[in-house]
C-alpha cells in the first residue's frame, strides 16, 4: 500500500517572539513608548511604557516612570506605578510606588502598594507598605498593612504589622501584629488622607488669616 506524499506548504511554522531592544546596557533614553513588541530594557530608561505585550527589565536595566503591558518581568528597577495582567519580580529587582496585576510574583523587594487578586512572596521576597489582595501565598517577609481574603504562609515567613484576613493558614510562619477581619484598607486609607488634606488646608488657611492680620 502507497501513501500520497502530503504537502508542506499549509503547515504552519512557529514565528519568533519579535523583541525591541530600545535600551541596552549602560545607554540612556528619555521619553515614551507605545509599541505591540515586546520590549527588552538593559540600561537606563526614563519615560512612560504602553507595551501591548511583554516588558523585561534586565539586571542592568532601570525604569523611571510608568508601565502598561500584559506582562512584566523585573529583574532590575523600577520606580513608577505599574499595571499589568502578569508581574514577576525576580531576586536581584528592586520596584518601588505601586502594582496593580491580576497575578504577582515577588522574589526581590518591593516599596509600596500592591492591588491583586493572587500574590506569592517567594523566600527571600519582601513587601514594604501595602497589600490588598484575594489570595496571599508568602514564604518571604511583609512589612506593613495587608489585606486578603486568604493567606497562607510557610515556616520562613515573617509579618509585621496590621493584618485583615478571612481565612488565615499559617504553617509555621511569623507573625507580629494586630489580627482583624478582612476589609478594603486601600479605601480606608484613601479616606483618611482626603481628611488629613482637608486638615491641613484648614491649617494653612489660619495660618495665612493669622499673617495677614499682623501684617
Amino acid at each position: 500500500m502507497f501513501f500520497k506524499k502530503q504537502k508542506k506548504d499549509n503547515i504552519p511554522t512557529a514565528t519568533p517572539a519579535r523583541i525591541s531592544s530600545f535600551i541596552t546596557k549602560k545607554s540612556k533614553f528619555e521619553g515614551n513608548i507605545t509599541t505591540n513588541d515586546n520590549i527588552e530594557i538593559g540600561g537606563d530608561f526614563i519615560g512612560n511604557i504602553d507595551c501591548e505585550r511583554e516588558v523585561i527589565i534586565t539586571e542592568f536595566g532601570t525604569v523611571t516612570g510608568n508601565i502598561k503591558a500584559d506582562s512584566i518581568i523585573n529583574n532590575g528597577k523600577i520606580t513608577g506605578d505599574v499595571i499589568c495582567n502578569t508581574f514577576k519580580g525576580d531576586k536581584k529587582s528592586f520596584t518601588k510606588e505601586k502594582i496593580k496585576a491580576i497575578n504577582i510574583s515577588i522574589l526581590g523587594v518591593f516599596e509600596g502598594v500592591i492591588e491583586c487578586d493572587t500574590l506569592n512572596i517567594l523566600e527571600g521576597g519582601f513587601i514594604k507598605k501595602t497589600i490588598q489582595a484575594k489570595n496571599i501565598e508568602t514564604a518571604g517577609k511583609i512589612e506593613g498593612d495587608i489585606a486578603c481574603e486568604t493567606l497562607s504562609t510557610t515556616m520562613h515567613a515573617k509579618i509585621k504589622g496590621k493584618l485583615f484576613v478571612n481565612k488565615l493558614l499559617n504553617n509555621g510562619g511569623t507573625i507580629d501584629g494586630y489580627i482583624g477581619k478582612y476589609q478594603n484598607i486601600l479605601t480606608q486609607n484613601l479616606e483618611i488622607a482626603q481628611q488629613n488634606k482637608k486638615i491641613e488646608t484648614t491649617e494653612n488657611k489660619a495660618v495665612k488669616k493669622k499673617e495677614l492680620i499682623a501684617s
